[in-house]
């Protein structure tokens, strides 16, 4: 997708590059009868308006903006801030960290369901195929990608486990001696 100026009529609107399934996933977990050709109304007191607020008044996150803007989103989000935020002179390198924060709702939303599938009885490689095909990922999010970042979750979630049984366990042998 080309950089090109991302302000629409006024100083609210904003087309903001996006990777698609991050795209898909918002749009159809929290704005189920959203129309593509529509602008998002986003106020600071919604779920993405408090997003897009901690990134606007974070100043950390600059370096980790001006990394992103050589990614090709190959999408865009539209959306429309309120007045607060549009205050706040909004810039594409900022807004585009959007994606981190959308990323990680993905990952949760990806592991919430995992999970609940596996409760159920369901393997993990079904699970991530039926999350795939539930969001309608299949062009833009692999098997292969849910497959490894559930084992990197599952492996992190093992790692800190065995970790906090050792610290319960030095702590034990610290009292007896």
């Amino acid at each position: 997708m080309q950089q090109t100026n991302l302000f629409e009529n006024d100083k609210t609107r904003f087309r903001v590059p996006i990777k698609p399934h991050l795209k898909k996933i918002l749009l159809k977990q929290f704005y189920p009868n959203h129309r593509s050709d529509e602008f998002i109304k986003v106020e600071e007191d919604s779920l993405l308006g408090r997003h897009i607020m901690s990134i606007l008044i974070d100043k950390r996150t600059i370096k980790k903006a001006t990394g992103l803007l050589r990614y090709d989103f190959q999408d865009e989000l539209k959306l429309e801030l309120s007045q607060t935020m549009a205050k706040r002179s909004p810039r594409i390198d900022k807004l585009t960290m959007l994606n981190h924060e959308l990323d990680e709702i993905f990952q949760t939303a990806l592991f919430v369901w995992i999970k609940a599938q596996k409760h159920s009885g369901i393997s993990a490689k079904r699970a991530c195929e039926s999350f795939i095909a539930f969001y309608e990922l299949e062009n833009d999010y692999t098997f292969d990608a849910a497959h490894r970042a559930w084992n990197r979750y599952i492996n992190n979630e093992y790692e800190r486990e065995r970790q906090a049984r050792k610290q319960k366990k030095d702590k034990i042998s610290h009292k007896k001696g």
